[in-house]
């Protein structure tokens, strides 16, 4: 997050070189096959897509391209002459672009959501994706046709990597978040395309895969801190690679195929020797981003706060908002027992389609999640409540080892699809994507009324009103809570209530007195002024992010305010269409 690439030897102290320019985040790494150009993938969730071409030798930066894409580029390859690079980003398509001159080359599109996974043949005429959409498509390189569509779902969950065998135009492998890795011949007939092996990692979403160069091994690499080595032609179980601490969401061989190394989330590298799975060490992790020091204005901007303008009022306590990534936003209203979609007007009306078949027993807290679905905390219910995009509803969590929730307040969504939900009464549940099954994350809160992932998709911001502080934690690879530390501890008088997060990394907190923006190590650094005495929600949407939502429950109004920095998107929720 750091917005660097570091080279290393594996065998000295610090990194050979840092590569710098990157506009964004890096997310994914290619090297061309010959050894003169790393691609790094990067770019803005949901606005933007980037490619940063770099000279191996030098460092430098050679060019930036794939400002076509409309989402961040999730996975990288190179054609076997290292002539044409491919993208793949999560606005569904693929890309091709001439690695020499930049230039645009071809447009593949076909899959339904995010594509996360690319693979090429050794001879570098199919290539291979896979996403959101958990379908694995062959193309034809040359001609840009698909070739093949696998039928079904190959895997229950997203899938996330995928890989040839060196120098094998047949043997694909794929991985998921259903903790599936699965083994393919994929014959010179794409019709002949099965899987004749599928290995299981304990139900622990796999994130990535890798074959040794030598083809004898298959590694891949999980949530679990986790990595299996496999037998590379058979696929039988080897031995797992332990002693990582975080998830691991990529992994690779040296090039003599002896150590294989897996980088986790926070950017620690461990290693290991392959042949007897001891522990080579690791690399540290990249060093912390540096930041401008927050400015005055709104959201980070310079000179004075744009003005709060009152969008929709009428609400009768209103306490949770979702955007919809249309320019319209979601308001539960707790006293009212109504959910309202208000558009960028402040044009309210109800959001089921008919309201006499279902009503809302004081809604709150508001989360979008996948295929467009809302859900909401149901306070009256007790429960969280699932709304489909056709006006469908049900209930979709209600009870931890058969004791019923109380007080449900608020939720939201993990990188995953698993959803948080807060109890008022202090505990803190996890609802698994797919089983639903519902476990307590943590318990013992004292009255936490907010909570916002942080970028990197561990970090959790908690509220205590109680004690007018704002807690951080960090969700360990089970999926539940590490204890809480505090973050910040709030001006008296300031109860804090929702929260929301910027894609630099400020927290900005509803509070009795306006919206209080902290800063990545927990100052309180300014207040946006925003009328109300009681706001209870806040959440960022609009032209790439930046208008901030507030509601205020006394007073039963809307607020928005524009700020210069982008909101972070919340995981799961809706593409933003307004660019």
């Amino acid at each position: 997050t750091n917005h660097v690439v570091q080279l290393w030897d594996t065998h000295a102290p610090t990194p050979q070189k840092v590569l710098t320019g990157l506009a964004d985040n890096a997310l994914c790494l290619a090297l061309s096959p010959d050894g003169k150009t790393l691609a790094v993938g990067s770019g803005v969730p949901t606005v933007s897509g980037e490619l940063a071409l770099f000279d191996l030798k030098t460092g430098a930066l050679l060019r930036r391209l794939g400002k076509e894409h409309k989402d961040m580029v999730y996975a990288l390859a190179f054609s076997p002459d290292s002539q044409i690079v491919i993208s793949a980003s999560g606005d569904k398509t693929l890309r091709l672009w001439d690695v020499k001159t930049g230039q645009a080359k071809g447009l593949l599109r076909d899959h339904a959501d995010s594509v996360y996974a690319l693979a090429l043949s050794a001879d570098g005429k199919t290539l291979a994706s896979a996403g959101v959409d958990r379908s694995i498509k062959l193309w034809d390189l040359a001609t840009g046709k698909a070739r093949f569509n696998f039928a079904g779902r190959p895997h229950g969950d997203t899938i996330y990597a995928l890989a040839f065998a060196p120098g094998e135009n047949q043997r694909l492998v794929s991985v998921g978040g259903d903790g599936m890795a699965k083994l393919w011949s994929v014959g010179p007939d794409a019709e002949s395309t099965e899987a004749f092996r599928a290995l299981s990692n304990g139900g622990q979403p796999t994130y990535a895969a890798a074959f040794s160069p030598d083809r004898t091994l298959l590694a891949t690499a999980t949530k679990a801190s986790t990595v299996t080595l496999w037998s590379g032609t058979g696929g039988g179980w080897l031995r797992t690679l332990t002693g990582a601490s975080d998830w691991l969401y990529a992994t690779a061989f040296s090039p003599d195929s002896k150590t294989v190394a897996a980088a986790g989330f926070a950017g620690k590298v461990w290693l290991w020797d392959a042949a007897t799975g001891k522990s080579c060490g690791t690399l540290p992790p990249s060093p912390p981003p540096t930041l401008a020091p927050p400015s005055l204005g709104a959201g980070g901007g310079g000179g004075g706060q744009a003005p709060a303008k009152k969008l929709a009022e009428n609400f009768a306590s209103p306490q949770g908002i979702a955007y919809d990534g249309k320019g319209g936003v979601i308001v539960a209203s707790r006293n009212g027992n109504t959910i309202n979609k208000v558009n960028k007007d402040g044009n309210a009306v109800l959001f089921t389609a008919d309201p006499r078949k279902f009503t809302f027993a004081k809604a709150s807290g508001l989360a979008y999640g996948d295929d467009n679905a809302l859900y909401a905390c149901d306070f009256g219910r007790k429960a969280v409540v699932r709304i489909l995009s056709d006006g469908r509803t049900e209930l979709y969590a209600d009870k931890c080892d058969e004791q019923g929730f109380v007080a449900p307040d608020t939720l939201a969504f993990d990188p995953e699809g698993s959803l948080y939900v807060l109890d008022l009464t202090g505990a803190l549940y996890r609802v698994e994507k797919g089983s639903r099954q519902v476990t307590r994350a943590a318990t013992g809160l004292a009255k936490p009324t907010g909570l916002a992932f942080a970028a990197d998709g561990k970090t959790l911001y908690l509220t205590d009103s109680q004690a007018g502080s704002v807690l951080k934690a960090t969700i360990k690879p089970d999926g539940s809570l590490e204890t809480p530390t505090l973050f910040c501890a709030l001006p008296t008088g300031q109860l804090p209530r929702g929260l929301a997060v910027d894609q630099a990394g400020s927290v900005f907190v509803a509070a009795h007195e306006g919206v209080l923006v902290l800063s990545p190590d927990g100052k309180l650094t300014r207040t946006l002024a925003i009328p109300g005495s009681e706001l209870a929600a806040v959440a960022f949407g609009g032209k790439d992010y930046k208008t901030l939502y507030a509601t205020d429950a006394k007073t039963g109004a809307l607020y928005t305010v524009e700020v210069a920095v982008c909101g972070l998107p919340l995981f799961r929720a809706p593409q933003n269409e307004i660019r």
